[in-house]
């Protein structure tokens, strides 16, 4: 119940004792375990739909994806930022997966044109789609990004979406994690990215001799990486599902960050 006006002080906000931080923190991992299983076990459009729901569901989940990232020695995401910025020619780059629109933020007053897409526009950088259906018109861009965006069961619309906006020698740029490659899922991964129009390029990713002839991962621009792969293809054709046949099946392992 409300005090009275009689009785009303104006208080200091409340500081949180160790042990309410320990509470407060335990519930929030757990918040993000469970978003990021979803994520990773449904469709982009469905997480689309949750998202929009709820859009502070947004903010809790990149909340416990940035503590994630503070463990990490390195975040794919800084690389692009720093190959985009020795570009000098105007480019027109679709992030994929946004995020809190890194890219973005980073590259203002550059000669880039930089489109963002998340589940949420949680800033001005952002358009909120699901990014197997972004806005942009076929052929627009000249580079697209997945940094760890690879997220869900139809990661094969998202790579089709990627192929559709790219123009003709357009550039594709993939960071995921090393461990969501079990078996024979890179190659597979790869080999499907070359069945509807993309060609990797060197430095190759680190288990790549089926796919690319090569012996042992030898030359690799990446193995002294050990949470990611690299990857970078591009758009070399036009192809379409009837010259396809039948594009080989993977399935990315999803990432599960444990209790701690």
């Amino acid at each position: 119940l409300p005090s009275s006006p009689s009785n009303s002080k104006q208080t200091t906000p409340h500081k949180m004792t160790k042990l309410q931080e320990q509470m407060k923190s335990k519930i929030d991992g757990a918040q993000f375990r469970y978003l990021n299983e979803q994520l990773y076990t449904t469709t982009g459009n469905a997480a689309f739909s949750m998202f929009q729901k709820d859009p502070e569901l947004f903010d809790v989940y990149h909340r416990g994806f940035t503590a994630q990232v503070e463990k990490w020695p390195e975040n794919p995401i800084d690389g692009f930022i720093d190959m985009l910025k020795g570009v000098k020619s105007p480019l027109c780059v679709a992030d994929m997966g946004c995020g809190e629109a890194a890219l973005a933020q980073a590259l203002v007053g550059s000669k880039h044109t930089i489109h963002s897409f998340d589940l949420v526009a949680r800033n001005k950088f952002i358009v909120a789609c699901d990014i197997a259906k972004t806005p942009l018109k076929d052929g627009e861009a000249d580079v697209v990004i997945f940094s760890l965006s690879l997220m869900g069961t139809d990661v094969l619309s998202f790579l089709l979406e990627a192929r559709r906006i790219l123009r003709k020698g357009g550039i594709l740029k993939i960071a995921e994690v090393k461990s969501r490659f079990e078996g024979d899922c890179l190659d597979n991964f790869l080999a499907t990215l070359k069945m509807i129009g993309f060609q990797l390029l060197p430095p190759f990713p680190t288990s790549v001799s089926k796919t690319q002839g090569t012996s042992n991962g030898a030359g690799s621009g990446d193995v002294d990486n050990k949470m990611f792969f690299l990857m970078t293809l591009k758009k070399r054709k036009e192809v379409g599902p009837a010259t396809w046949g039948k594009l080989p099946a993977f399935t990315l392992k999803p990432c599960v960050y444990k209790r701690r």
